[in-house]
């Protein structure tokens, strides 16, 4: 997060400073978006096969909030458990028709506590 000190110059608000606060994450979390979806268009692969790959703290609610998700997708999971079993990598394959609703499904998997995106 940034803050900048921008003075008014109007006569009514005369030697006032005003605060504007910009949240630079959410300006990269939409850069990403943007960037992934231009590349998604110009892929020409969609319609058809699409993977996600995520990985989070082995906890079974993380795994079921992320399988609802996808669950109107008929998704193909894989899975992988780490070394010491304190995380789990998760692939899941769904038939995607557009770039938006990958980027949708993205957004949605993004709110899972602990979640890792690749």
């Amino acid at each position: 997060m940034s803050l900048k000190f921008v003075p008014d110059p109007s006569a009514w608000f005369k030697d006032r400073i005003f605060i504007f606060v910009q949240n630079t994450n959410l300006n990269q979390e939409d850069q990403f978006y943007q960037k992934l979806q231009t590349q998604l268009d110009e892929s020409k692969d969609l319609p058809g096969k699409y993977i996600y790959k995520f990985i989070f703290p082995n906890l079974h609610s993380n795994q079921q909030d992320l399988q609802k998700v996808f669950v109107d997708f008929h998704p193909i999971y894989t899975q992988k458990v780490s070394k010491n079993a304190k995380y789990l990598s998760l692939t899941v394959t769904i038939y995607a028709n557009s770039s938006s609703q990958v980027i949708d499904l993205y957004k949605k998997a993004s709110k899972i506590k602990g979640i890792i995106m690749l």
